[in-house]
């Protein structure tokens, strides 16, 4: 009866953690996403800022 009890606080650990895993690569997936939006917007006020040295 314990091993059962153990088995099942066991399960629920390696539960949590690969939630904890999965929020984690969330995260960095959207991260990844916001520095590709940055870089994108700083290029942007780049351009701009060329455009207007010409003018």
């Amino acid at each position: 009866m314990k091993r059962l009890v153990y088995s099942r606080e066991e399960e629920e650990e390696e539960l949590w953690e690969e939630e904890e895993e999965e929020e984690l690569e969330e995260e960095e997936f959207f991260d990844e996403e916001e520095l590709e939006e940055l870089e994108e917007e700083e290029e942007l006020w780049e351009e701009l800022e060329e455009e207007e040295e010409e003018l």
